[in-house]
């Protein structure tokens, strides 16, 4: 079937926002911390990310901000509310900070915004609850896996319109068997791969299968001697796409 650009282009930017917001949720871990002692910078405008998620079955809320003050500012407020403890990682044009005590992660997600200033992501995870084997035993349970595919995440996401599922699985066998193995899983389950790209042989390989009103759009990677496999699931709920 004969795939139009424009469809393929929607896709791709999707999946680019998948991207942004897998390392968010990854980040923020497990939980939900209900005191936000953890605060945004002055000054800033903060909305949550989502109304409902719930990541490894357990509810949790993020929140965006933007604000006027510059990239670096932002990185010293949160360096001198911290006293320095802080690690310090860059995502293509992301930067991302993070800070712990003894029970809980707080993560910063920041990068230059569109007029000026900066815009972020803010969350915080319990490190202990995250640690929980119960937790874990249903991760992703009718998602299809390869041989000895651990799961580190599945987060459901409920937004106006749509259902979402974002999971986060990795395993020691090669991206062209993951690439193969969720092609033909998902061509004989009767889903339309609408997109098939990969930009090198150690780039990331990505797949977009469709099949009425659902999406799955997936990444999958190599580093340090595992394979990362990325799948973001959507159920439009009223319009096709």
């Amino acid at each position: 079937m004969e795939v139009k650009p424009a469809v393929m282009i929607k896709d791709i930017v999707h999946i680019k926002m998948i991207v942004i917001l897998f390392i968010f949720f990854v980040s923020i871990g497990q939980a939900y911390a209900e005191d936000w002692s953890f605060p945004a910078p002055k000054g800033a405008q903060v909305q949550w990310v989502s109304d409902e998620t719930n990541l490894n079955g357990i509810k949790l809320k993020g929140r965006r901000f933007t604000s006027t003050q510059s990239v670096e500012e932002i990185i010293n407020f949160y360096r001198d509310l911290w006293e320095q403890k802080i690690a310090q990682t860059e995502f293509g044009e992301w930067i991302l900070l993070s800070h712990k005590n003894e029970e809980l992660l707080y993560t910063v997600q920041v990068k230059k915004g569109n007029d000026g200033g900066s815009t972020g992501l803010l969350g915080v995870s319990d490190i202990a609850e995250s640690m929980k084997i119960e937790n874990r035993k249903e991760l992703a349970k009718n998602f299809p896996k390869l041989h000895g595919s651990q799961v580190i995440n599945d987060m459901k996401m409920n937004d106006p319109g749509k259902d979402g599922k974002l999971i986060y699985l990795t395993n020691k066998l090669s991206v062209s068997s993951n690439v193969n193995y969720y092609k033909n899983h998902y061509k004989n389950n009767d889903w339309t791969v609408t997109v098939d790209k990969s930009l090198g042989f150690s780039a990331p390989h990505t797949l977009v299968f469709a099949k009425g009103k659902d999406r799955i759009n997936m990444i999958i990677a190599r580093k340090d001697g595992q394979t990362n496999v990325v799948a973001n699931i959507v159920n439009k709920k009223l319009l096709p796409w």
